[in-house]
């Protein structure tokens, strides 16, 4: 057990402050910065995916404003996303973060790397705090300085290995992300390689290969899982919202969910036919024997089992997702669907036995590190969920974890 100082996070706290209501430009030069907004904030993780930029011309910005290495930004505002936290470890390009979020930042008494730590284990507590009514709640920040209650050791140094030791967790998982990515990357450039510009074969089809479409090669399941019907069944549920979230199945008993759901099988891969120009495909993992899915994908499976990885990569090709997105209906972009039985008249490239076993030797592999690495962060993520309130607390001594 060791001995915790415990003090509002006001008296842990250098700087405060909203962000600002920003100037948006379409235009990168000297007098636009990074914006900052709810959507950049999730897992505890900035992203500029979803940044914008400012134009300083029309509105300055106080040098305090600017975001710092070991920021910790607190959505201020939304339903659903009002007190998540993250912190900045990296600040690369110039950033700000607009009205919607919030910017704290340690002063002396406290490890900067710590304090972002702390604050995170504290964001369920954080979120609770969000006022107003539906669609208005707004973080209390005066509640936010006064009653979240920072607990630390006194000693820099004994921060410091709490927070070293959550950090590599948090890079072993970053790194794990950066490896699949690299692979995803290596995987869809050989498809590129060999089934569209034919670079292995001198730039054109082998005389073996055959143009078919896909539904020669693969069907579409659906076949259905009631959970009204097995409300106490345990599923591995792939949604949606699981894929943005980290691409991993949530476990969940059926009685919380409340529409039918596709079964998966180990021969399963699925893309999303929902809004197709944000691509969402998926190799499932299947790790029980109730895998289910969201009726937002299609489920393709081959003819022949051996050939999975294969469809696989059709799917996950640029080809079959300009293909979804020139086949879509709805008209708004949020309601946008393609039909799951367009897909399988999407032409294709069949090699012929040798040329299929060389291709799927090649990118087997990758999909199972994928896998692998998917299934490690998944574990590196409860163990530091875990820990980290324990270490906050004092509960447990970092000395003390054998990993």
């Amino acid at each position: 057990m060791v001995d915790m100082i415990l003090e509002p996070l006001s008296e842990l706290t250098e700087y405060m402050a909203k962000g600002i209501a920003p100037k948006y430009t379409e235009g990168d030069s000297e007098n636009a910065i990074y914006v900052l907004n709810q959507k950049c904030n999730r897992n505890f993780k900035i992203s500029y995916e979803y940044a914008r930029l400012h134009d300083l011309s029309k509105k300055k910005v106080s040098d305090e404003r600017y975001v710092q290495k070991y920021d910790v930004l607190i959505n201020s505002t939304g339903t659903g996303t009002a007190g998540r936290v993250a912190q900045m470890m990296e600040v690369a390009i110039p950033t700000t973060v607009d009205g919607h979020m919030i910017i704290l930042r340690n002063n002396e008494k406290i490890d900067p790397l710590y304090y972002g730590y702390a604050v995170k284990s504290h964001q369920p507590e954080i979120e609770e705090l969000a006022e107003g009514s539906t669609g208005q709640t707004e973080i209390n920040k005066k509640r936010l300085m006064d009653e979240v209650i920072i607990s630390y050791p006194k000693d820099l140094e004994e921060q410091r290995k709490i927070s070293t030791f959550l950090y590599e967790i948090d890079q072993k998982i970053e790194l794990n992300n950066e490896i699949n990515k690299n692979l995803e990357q290596q995987t869809q450039a050989l498809f590129t390689a060999w089934f569209e510009s034919f670079e292995p074969f001198g730039g054109v089809a082998p005389d073996l290969w055959r143009q078919v479409t896909l539904g020669d090669i693969a069907e579409i399941k659906t076949n259905s899982f009631n959970p009204q019907k097995n409300p106490d069944v345990l599923i591995e549920h792939y949604s949606i919202p699981a894929f943005d979230e980290k691409k991993y199945p949530v476990f969940e008993v059926a009685a919380g969910v409340k529409s039918n759901k596709y079964i998966l099988s180990n021969n399963s891969v699925m893309i999303s036919k929902l809004n197709p120009n944000t691509k969402r495909v998926w190799r499932p993992l299947c790790l029980s024997d109730m895998a289910v899915s969201s009726t937002e994908f299609i489920i393709f499976e081959a003819f022949n089992s051996k050939h999975k990885d294969y469809v696989y990569s059709v799917i996950n090709s640029q080809g079959f997702t300009d293909w979804m997105c020139s086949h879509t209906t709805g008209s708004t972009n949020s309601r946008q669907r393609t039909t799951p039985a367009t897909t399988l008249n999407y032409r294709l490239w069949l090699p012929d036995d040798e040329s299929m076993d060389q291709f799927l030797n090649a990118v087997t592999p990758m999909y199972d590190l994928i896998a692998h690495n998917l299934s490690q962060n998944q574990e590196l993520i409860s163990l530091r969920d875990s820990l980290l309130p324990k270490l906050m607390s004092g509960e447990i001594d970092v000395s003390d974890i054998n990993l």
